[in-house]
């Protein structure tokens, strides 16, 4: 009856004016009150009028925080044509197939998908994500949280990608049982729940279970304390006999150079990886060389940030994704563009000059440097002249790749000079032009980061064991999207 009362509540309301209306909704309320509690100052029809609006803004203000606080009632598997995979309805008066073709027809057909992911059909909101070449979809006829839903896809992606490591149509409809399993777990009456991986795989297996083995009662209390005590994501009566702890910070640089060579952006995408390997509920308390704050970060749900910008967390048994951070390059790229031309000589020949250095600190190195030199697609033939390394030109790539083992700061000038011959522009040929797509360099850079981040202490203690762990932190740099215009 209470569903039913709110759902009519709900209907008198639109979700849009909802959310804004709640504090008019509230002033008018504690102003009913008022006048209800001390009468002796009103007259009798004034009173009584009182007592009808108070009722109708209660019922108002119920409605209103109810709308707002609605979930999600359809969750949506399509494949790129738009057809159901995977559906699930965690509501009542939602049809999940006029959904479906809302989404094709509405989204899919009029190119709206790739757009917005968030988008209003006929008075319900499509929240989505595409994924290889499936969508993911949450539907709501209520004014919902959005980062909540992208949030609750993407940790959905994981368990899937967990169990099934290889996300398509064929492997969803092959797990459809299990998969519907893991979506009864993470989602209850459209509130998402427990979405921890590996605390799911621990009672949803591909094999099944003993029912016997789960009526037991200490069974039955270790898998009701895990999932809902303090830490559902580590088991209890963990032992290794040596005791590790790994930390690797994983940096990639993304940079956009001009002709020139001057630097138009640059900054940093971080990732600090875990491989723990520990003996029953350890603490590590992981203190940084700069503060926290400086980085745009986002933590795993077992990582407590301080005030004094120390992280501390009970670790995941095995490999898990500590945090990911963004922050600003504080020195020069490690590698420089000096110049870049291209000089059409002819209509069948163009001259190419690039030119670079390396200017990574002192005691640094850039290992498995790749420049690849887009060339146009009407190129017949590239003679390629470098004083270091080795280039050649690749027809299937349509371009020039540079290929270096390792450069440091106390090398010269590398400069890479190219002569392209082209086959003679026809009638249907003349008219395409050229985009001159960006040159793209790709590099590693081992034991360093560009950022600045750096794992000042790391400390680990177990309350009942009191082992002294094995502790390793590496760090590396890698080229995420280093690029120069042409």
């Amino acid at each position: 009856m209470c569903g039913k009362l709110d759902f009519v509540l709900t209907a008198m309301v639109p979700a849009e004016f909802a959310g804004d209306a709640c504090p008019l909704f509230i002033f008018i309320f504690v102003v009913l009150v008022i006048i209800v509690l001390f009468p002796a100052s009103f007259f009798f029809f004034f009173r009584f009028a009182s007592c009808i609006a108070f009722f109708c803004c209660f019922f108002l203000l119920h409605a209103c925080l109810f709308a707002s606080s609605a979930m999600i009632g359809v969750l949506l598997f399509l494949n790129s044509r738009g057809d159901i995979v995977l559906s699930r309805a965690f509501r009542d008066g939602f049809s999940v197939r006029s959904l479906a073709e809302s989404f094709r027809n509405r989204l899919l057909s009029t190119g709206m998908v790739d757009r917005s992911p968030i988008n209003i059909v006929d008075g319900f909101c499509f929240v989505h994500v595409r994924f290889n070449d499936l969508y993911v979809a949450l539907v709501s006829d209520s004014n919902n949280n959005c980062f909540a839903c992208f949030q609750y896809m993407l940790h959905l992606l994981e368990v899937c990608h967990a169990y099934l490591e290889d996300i398509s149509e064929e492997t969803l409809k092959e797990k459809f049982v299990v998969l519907q399993e893991f979506i009864d777990e993470t989602m209850d009456f459209g509130y998402p729940q427990t979405t921890e991986a590996g605390l799911l795989q621990t009672f949803i297996g591909a094999k099944g279970f003993d029912i016997a083995r789960m009526k037991r009662p200490a069974e039955a209390e270790r898998v009701t304390t895990r999932l809902t005590g303090k830490k559902p994501w580590r088991n209890s009566g963990l032992w290794y006999r040596v005791n590790e702890i790994f930390l690797d910070v994983v940096e990639k640089l993304y940079v956009l150079v001009s002709q020139t060579g001057q630097v138009l952006e640059s900054n940093v995408a971080g990732r600090v990886v875990v491989k723990s390997f520990l003996s029953g509920m350890p603490e590590c308390r992981l203190v940084l060389k700069d503060d926290v704050s400086q980085y745009d970060a986002s933590y795993h749900a077992c990582v407590s940030v301080h005030t004094d910008g120390t992280l501390t967390f009970v670790p995941l048994d095995g490999m898990f994704l500590l945090m990911q951070y963004r922050a600003a390059l504080t020195a020069p790229p490690p590698l420089k563009v000096l110049h870049t031309r291209f000089t059409g000589v002819s209509k069948t020949r163009t001259e190419v000059e690039f030119g670079l250095k390396c200017e990574i600190a002192a005691g640094m190195r850039c290992d498995e440097v790749e420049v690849r030199i887009p060339c146009p697609e009407n190129t017949a033939d590239v003679k390629v002249c470098v004083a270091r390394g080795h280039a050649q030109f690749d027809g299937v790539q349509h371009a020039v790749i540079w290929t270096l083992p390792s450069v440091s700061q106390k090398d010269e000038e590398m400069l890479l000079t190219a002569e392209i011959v082209l086959i003679a522009p026809t009638i249907a040929t003349s008219e395409k032009i050229w985009a001159r797509p960006p040159i793209k360099i790709s590099f590693t850079t081992p034991s360093h980061t560009l950022s600045g981040f750096e794992v000042k202490d790391l400390r680990v203690e177990e309350p009942l064991l009191r082992y002294t762990p094995s502790k390793w932190v590496r760090y590396s740099t890698t080229a995420g999207q280093y690029e120069c215009r042409l």
